[in-house]
């Protein structure tokens, strides 16, 4: 079964949109559905939401006592202060180093790179099927 990835940035929750993502989050794991969310504060995605949410990670917080909203007892462990570093809760609290896809610190410019990506990627993979497909590869 093919597995859909819903992404939503900046979220906030809006009634008729959170008891619809409710029913998603917690039905559409069985279904190969999977929701990935962003939000800007820590009540972003609101209690009855946030009960339907397995995997929760935090990158740098303003707030200590926010990494507990989000991941729960950290134990006394916090991200150092360095850019892409967070929190995630996988049994236990781990620190994680991600990084932005690109070396451009322009958000405008960045998203731009990154779609260019993705397209050099879907021609690459066209590329591959269509050399299947000829017997070439």
């Amino acid at each position: 079964m093919p597995h859909i990835a819903l992404l939503i940035d900046n979220f906030t929750g809006g009634l008729q949109i959170s008891s619809q993502l409710e029913n998603i989050l917690r039905e559409g794991g069985s279904y190969g559905i999977y929701v990935i969310a962003t939000c800007g504060t820590v009540s972003g995605l609101g209690y009855k939401l946030q009960q339907n949410v397995k995997t929760k990670i935090a990158l740098q917080m303003t707030d200590n006592a926010d990494y507990v909203s989000i991941v729960g007892r950290t134990g006394g462990i916090l991200p150092k202060n360095v850019v892409g570093r967070g929190l995630y809760r996988d049994g236990k609290v781990m620190e994680f180093q991600t990084a932005l896809p690109t070396s451009s610190i322009d958000e405008k410019k960045r998203s731009e790179l990154i779609k260019d990506i993705a397209a050099q990627q879907k021609q690459d993979t066209v590329n591959v099927i269509v050399k299947k497909l000829e017997g070439t590869a």
